[in-house]
This record gives structure tokens, sequence and C-alpha cells, in this order.
């Protein structure tokens, strides 16, 4: 039961994080705006302006290289997954941190 609650914690993470995203989006009137589509290009042009690679950015985001980051912001920036809508908890808590960062770097979408 122990290792079950700690391998939910990224699950548990991006639940909260859906509803406090959710009660944001309510509160503020932007709930039933139409969706902006993810940008890949500048998402792309933002991490070249930064001057890193792609698993350099990984490195940067996630405290250390892995596979499956580097082939997230593969997919991101090639238009063949989008990170405001992932389909895992996990993936859920890196498209977090991956959109975080680009809005620091003057993402605008």
């Amino acid at each position: 039961l122990s290792r079950t609650w700690r391998r939910m914690k990224p699950m548990k993470q991006g639940i909260i994080y859906g509803l406090e995203s959710l009660i944001s989006k309510i509160q503020d009137g932007t709930l039933a705006k139409e969706a902006v589509p993810f940008d890949k290009d500048e998402a792309k042009r933002i991490r070249l302006e930064q001057g890193l690679s792609q698993s350099e950015l990984v490195t940067k985001l996630f405290g250390g290289y892995t596979p499956n980051g580097q082939k997230l912001i593969s997919f991101y920036e090639s238009g063949r997954a989008d990170p405001t809508n992932p389909r895992s908890p996990t993936r859920y808590v890196m498209a977090r941190q991956y959109i975080e960062w680009l809005k620091a770097h003057g993402y605008a979408h």
C-alpha cells in the first residue's frame, strides 16, 4: 500500500493542478473562452534564444537528463504532442513545468 501511495504522487499533483486551474478559470471568467493552440514554433524559438538544446532544457527543467523528457520536448516542438493536453499524470507534471518555463521566458499563448 505504501509503494502504491508513493507512485501516485505525480497523479495527485496533476489532479490538484487541474482543479486549481479549473477554479482559477471559473473565477476569472476564462473557462468558456476558446482555447488557444500551443505554438510549437514559438516554443522552439524561445528554447533556441536561451541557447539550450532539447537535452539541456530537459536537464534544466527536470533536474537531470531523462530520455522520456527529451522525447516529450521533441514531440512538443514537432507538434506530435501538445503540452496543454497531456495524456498521463506524469506527463502532466512535466508539461506544466515546461509551460511555466516557456512563460517565464516570454511565451505569450
